[in-house]
């Protein structure tokens, strides 16, 4: 069973076989105040995931204390970066994942990627997506695309 919490409500009642994604509000989301900061700390490293929703370079200093504060990189099995679709540029927050050196996946929604490629522009160079995702990805991620194995 796969969960994935807004993060405001309590995942303490959870049926512990249940996988969590827990989202993690930013402040440029108007959510912040909301997250229910418990819920970090009851994350376990063999299932659990937190995603953060990242706009701007504010929301990624706020992602940068939150994993720092609440050891989350040993705490989840995955941090995943979501970008806020259209909002901010993809090369640019690649790159601050990377000089970061955060063990972080970006995750980007499918319903975004209708057309199959995504051009990223900015601070690296002009990459489609598939340059974009293997440049960030952990090498032990093989990626799909309408049913073909891409690598």
């Amino acid at each position: 069973m796969l969960i994935e919490t807004g993060g405001y409500i309590s995942t303490e009642d959870l049926d512990q076989r249940a996988k969590v994604i827990l989202d993690v509000k930013c402040p440029a989301s108007g959510e912040a105040e909301r997250n229910h900061w418990p819920n970090l700390t009851r994350l376990r490293p063999d299932r659990d995931e937190v995603k953060f929703v990242i706009v701007d370079r504010a929301d990624w200093d706020f992602t940068r204390r939150v994993v720092s504060e609440y050891d989350l990189e040993t705490r989840v099995r995955s941090i995943l970066i979501s970008p806020a679709w259209e909002q901010i540029d993809l090369a640019e927050l690649a790159n601050w994942i990377v000089e970061s050196g955060m063990n972080a996946r970006i995750a980007i929604a499918n319903a975004q990627v209708y057309l199959g490629t995504l051009t990223c522009t900015g601070v690296a160079q002009d990459i489609d997506l598939w340059t974009f995702l293997k440049r960030i990805s952990p090498k032990r991620h093989t990626f799909y695309w309408n049913g073909q194995r891409r690598w």
